[in-house]
């Protein structure tokens, strides 16, 4: 019987992830990092959330929409509909 992974929805944001803990890390502790000293829990939660926020939005609005577009220009060049015309020689 396979046991259920804990890490699994997160998996789709690794790459996102990766891009986007740093300057959410800079700008917690930026903002919020005397307050926060001395409460792990509420330090931990305050830069975890805002960072699977950032990978979330990072995911869906930049990575998802440039594969999406990529897969239907693929597709258009696959069926031969995507036409590539020469430049106009007068203009460069």
């Amino acid at each position: 019987m396979a046991r259920p992974r804990l890490a699994a929805p997160l998996k789709c944001y690794d790459i996102s992830l990766y891009l986007i803990h740093k300057p959410i890390y800079h700008l917690a502790g930026t903002h919020f990092g005397d307050t926060l000293k001395g409460h792990a829990l509420l330090a931990s939660a305050s830069y975890a959330a805002p960072t699977v926020l950032g990978a979330a939005l990072l995911h869906y609005l930049v990575e998802r929409l440039g594969l999406l577009l990529r897969n239907r220009a693929w597709t258009r060049v696959e069926r031969g509909t995507h036409t590539i015309s020469a430049p106009d020689s007068g203009h460069l």
